[in-house]
């Protein structure tokens, strides 16, 4: 058996997980997570895993995601090299 928690926070690059996982010492475990992810939400997995049923995990999210504001594209003008003169 064996349990273990985790968690980094970091203002600067907005980096933000957490993690906690244990087991029974039978080959069953539990845990979760979250994460921060880039649009804005927050990733959160509860999961469990056996010989049995293998790992099933269940996903939420927490938050609205936003995006950055996407430009038209624009082509610029083709070039054209300026007339022969001798």
């Amino acid at each position: 058996p064996y349990s273990y928690t985790y968690g980094v926070s970091d203002d600067y690059s907005k980096a933000a997980f957490n993690a906690a996982e244990s087991s029974n010492g039978d080959g069953a475990v539990t845990g979760e997570y979250s994460v921060a992810l880039p649009d804005g939400r927050t990733q959160h997995v509860k999961y469990t895993a056996d010989h049995y049923n293998g790992y099933v995990a269940d996903v939420t999210y927490e938050g609205v995601p936003v995006y950055p504001e996407v430009k038209a594209y624009a082509p610029k003008p083709a070039y054209a090299p300026a007339p022969y003169s001798a």
